[in-house]
């Protein structure tokens, strides 16, 4: 019984390096293999209830299916999403800054035009 969760804790931990590795990815697609993946499962694991239950409780019984086997599809998509939104950031604050330094422009407002003369001292 402790060998279970043992083994089933490592695995979520794997589970979610591999989404944290796949998000990363420059392509769109391989971070979407793990939330694919475990929705096709979520849909297999709903007909397969419902194949197999009374009549009277087959689409109740599967709605619970679906809910509750799309837990782990949630958060893929978190760590996919989040990983996606930070990586776009970094990457555009990167860019800026190589834009900056190589024009020479700073990122320093200008100073304020008026319309009148500067002051001679």
């Amino acid at each position: 019984m402790m060998l279970q969760m043992i083994l089933s804790i490592v695995l979520i931990l794997v589970l979610i390096a591999v989404q944290a590795m796949l998000a990363k990815r420059p392509r769109l697609w391989p971070g979407l293999l793990l939330p694919g993946a475990s929705f096709l499962y979520s849909l297999v694991a709903a007909w397969y209830t419902y194949a197999n239950s009374l009549p009277e409780e087959a689409l109740p019984m599967a709605f619970a299916v679906i809910f509750m086997s799309n837990i782990p599809t949630v958060f893929f998509l978190i760590i996919f999403l989040k990983l996606r939104h930070d990586g776009k950031n970094k990457d555009e604050s990167q860019k800026d800054a190589f834009i900056t330094e190589a024009s020479g422009i700073s990122n320093d407002a200008p100073p304020p035009l008026t319309d009148e003369p500067p002051e001679d001292d």
